[in-house]
């Protein structure tokens, strides 16, 4: 089940505008495949316009240090009821096997961006070895643009999980 929230500040206190599909689409359904989980709306608890964005109820946590997701938090649990979480329990960082140290959990969104932040600071060598372009089929004159803005298009192509294995084999 999806969850809207704004962009800014999280609420879930959202008004956005939509239209209906007379073929039994749902709305929710419609909103998702028309506006790729985010579309503007008003925020209630902002009091303006935002972005709405939708994530899974229980979403997908990624390590903000390495992006796996193999994560852990403690936690204080109620063995006699099914193993129930009762409450967090360490105001520390979460837990990343990956990298074997505390970490802080990221969304998918989060991770993205910081990635395609990560690949538009890096230096041209990097971008061929990324993508297998090469500068010198470029024209200079431009500053190369033409060569970033193909280098850019391949990096978007790249599935999430080979985006991250790049970041972390090139990151350091």
């Amino acid at each position: 089940m999806k969850e809207f929230k704004c962009e800014k500040c999280g609420s879930t206190d959202i008004t956005i505008n939509i239209a209906l599909n007379p073929n039994g689409v749902g709305v929710i359904n419609l909103f998702c495949s028309a506006y790729s989980d985010a579309a503007e709306g008003w925020c209630n608890e902002c009091k303006g316009k935002c972005t709405v964005i939708s994530e899974e109820s229980n979403p997908l946590y990624y390590c903000d240090k390495c992006g796996a997701t193999n994560l852990q938090r403690k936690a204080w649990v109620n063995l006699n009821e099914g193993d129930q979480v009762v409450e967090h329990c360490c105001s520390e960082k979460e837990w990343c096997e990956s990298c074997h140290t505390h970490v802080t959990f990221v969304f998918k969104r989060e991770l993205v961006k910081k990635l395609n932040d990560w690949f538009d600071d890096v230096d041209f060598i990097t971008m061929e070895d990324i993508t297998c372009l090469k500068q010198y089929n470029y024209d200079a004159e431009d500053g190369c643009q033409a060569f970033v803005d193909a280098c850019e298009a391949k990096w978007k192509e790249l599935p999430l999980e080979e985006k991250i294995s790049l970041w972390n084999q090139y990151k350091y």
